[in-house]
């Protein structure tokens, strides 16, 4: 009696082998080419909105931060921009003439600081002199009392740099009528010692004709000395001049001495 079965599975066997002895090593994938990508996404490793510069690993809260570089690469103009690509945190209309964030479901318009220091003025805040933006999302009253229930929003203004000169502007015209300018000055004045001034000015169109109006001028200078090599002292002075809410111009001073 013919039996097929053992014939097949020869035939099968067979078939493998040859499928098999076609493989050769030209044609088996090549190993895959590494690639390393260096870089830095965060202007710094540290978060100034804690008092004094804290790692970030070290910061128990929900963060973002932003960069000058990101902010002038983007074209931001206001921190309405920044914080429209942060999450948990949104923009409110500040009824046309102030900062106003809302602060994971939180509205706020006095949670604002620059350089740790609490500025809930209601104003339109200005990016010339900033080094980076800071946002810590969630209740912040242990650190900064009043307030800070939904988080807090802190500018880290731009300071002297030792051993080096360089000066950058920047202007900007739109079809609305609006003309500003901006110029950042470092200038060293030694082995430890530096002077750096920001300053910006923005003129905008008026509904009545022949009027325009100086909508904002701000000047901030800085000076740093190298005390030692772990030391510095910082004194800044910034003055504000915004005409769209009427107030008068307002000056604001700080002396910082860090190890």
């Amino acid at each position: 009696m013919f039996c097929p079965r053992p014939l097949a599975a020869a035939v099968l066997m067979s078939a493998s082998a040859a499928t098999f002895s076609q493989v050769t090593p030209e044609s088996e994938p090549s190993s895959m080419e590494e690639v390393i990508v260096a870089g830095q996404f965060l202007y710094a490793d540290t978060v100034n909105a804690l008092k004094t510069p804290t790692p970030i690993l070290d910061v128990p809260q929900s963060l973002s931060l932003m960069s000058a570089a990101d902010i002038r690469e983007r074209g931001f103009n206001s921190i309405g921009e920044v914080i429209a690509y942060m999450p948990g945190v949104t923009s409110s209309q500040g009824e046309g003439h102030r900062d106003a964030v809302v602060f994971r479901g939180v509205r706020s318009t006095a949670d604002f600081y620059i350089d740790g220091m609490r500025d809930d003025v209601q104003y339109y805040r200005p990016l010339y002199n900033l080094e980076q933006v800071e946002v810590l999302r969630g209740p912040n009253a242990l650190l900064f009392g009043r307030g800070g229930t939904g988080g807090v929003l802190n500018r880290v203004t731009k300071k002297a740099v030792v051993d080096d000169a360089f000066t950058q502007a920047q202007m900007s015209i739109d079809s609305f009528g609006e003309v500003g300018g901006q110029i950042d000055h470092n200038v060293s004045l030694g082995d430890t010692m530096a002077f750096r001034v920001n300053a910006m000015v923005e003129e905008l169109d008026n509904h009545r004709d022949f009027t325009r109006v100086i909508a904002e001028a701000s000047i901030q200078h800085s000076v740093l000395r190298q005390v030692t090599v772990k030391s510095t002292c910082l004194m800044s002075t910034l003055i504000i001049n915004d005409s769209l809410i009427g107030a008068s111009p307002r000056a604001q001073m700080d002396a910082q001495l860090r190890h």
